[in-house]
């Protein structure tokens, strides 16, 4: 489902990356691995943490609430941080990649989200490794990136 989904995301994100903060085409799979893992782990902190309800602000089309805010801004700073950490990128311009690859990645949650009533979790869940907020093995790393 996220392979198709997500299909040319690298391409789309990859060249925006490369064109907005120079950063070099030889650092983008670490960069998509980076943006996956931490974009997995938040969401599945949250869906195993009760952040059910922040997600399903998060991955809609209305405002984000603060705890959306909180969840979004804690996937930007951990791709930041793993950026700079594991890619070796300066912290800059893990922020131009982070606030790139971020809207992006949130946009193409939130179209398939929005395909089911808002009260309906069931595609976050699915996305991220099963068929419920407690079978999430596998993830969005792992599948797309």
């Amino acid at each position: 489902m996220l392979d198709q989904l997500f299909s040319g995301l690298k391409e789309q994100l990859g060249s925006q990356i490369t064109k907005e903060a120079g950063v070099d085409d030889s650092k983008l799979d670490g960069i998509m691995s980076v943006v996956g893992d931490v974009t997995k782990n938040e969401v599945t902190k949250e869906l195993t943490g009760g952040g059910v309800s922040g997600l399903m602000n998060l991955f809609s089309n209305s405002s984000n609430n603060s705890a959306a805010n909180s969840i979004q801004n804690n996937i930007t700073s951990g791709i930041v941080e793993g950026l700079m950490n594991k890619v070796g990128i300066e912290g800059q311009t893990a922020k131009m990649v982070a606030n790139t690859a971020v809207p992006i990645v949130m946009n193409l949650i939130t179209k398939e989200n929005s395909k089911t009533p808002e009260d309906d979790p069931s595609p976050i869940a699915n996305l991220f490794g099963g068929g419920d907020s407690g079978s999430l093995l596998g993830g969005i790393a792992d599948k797309l990136f």
